[in-house]
């Protein structure tokens, strides 16, 4: 909900301003979310049955992403450039849950994550 607000409070500005740019920090993660993509009904954010960490990480990063794209198509005839970042790994008591549950439930290793995001960044940047 940052990323959201403090775009849509600075939007005017950025618009006026000659070179602009807004970085929203993504994860190769977003790939590993709940099923159905975004679920954003009190009944599963309140859940203690339906809540999954990893999930709720991975749904958060697909919002950034979303939110990214749709705010760069709304200022696509503007100077204001937009851009998703996945930062890379970095020691965090959240990797306690995610790594462990994404090794688990998808079968995936840091490495195959690692390669994933370096493909996303590469596409990126195309």
């Amino acid at each position: 909900v940052g990323h959201f607000l403090l775009s849509m409070l600075l939007s005017d500005d950025l618009q006026r301003s000659t070179r602009a740019t807004v970085t929203v920090v993504g994860s190769a993660f977003h790939n590993y979310g709940y099923p159905n993509g975004i679920d954003a009904s009190l009944e599963a954010i309140n859940s203690i049955d339906k809540y999954d960490p990893g999930k709720a990480y991975a749904q958060s990063k697909l919002a950034n992403i979303l939110f990214a794209q749709e705010f760069a198509e709304r200022l696509s005839k503007t100077s204001v450039r937009v851009n998703v970042i996945h930062p890379g790994m970095v020691r965090t008591e959240l990797g306690r849950h995610v790594m462990k549950k994404m090794e688990h439930d998808v079968g995936l290793s840091i490495k195959e994550f690692m390669e994933a995001a370096i493909e996303s960044v590469a596409w990126s940047a195309e």
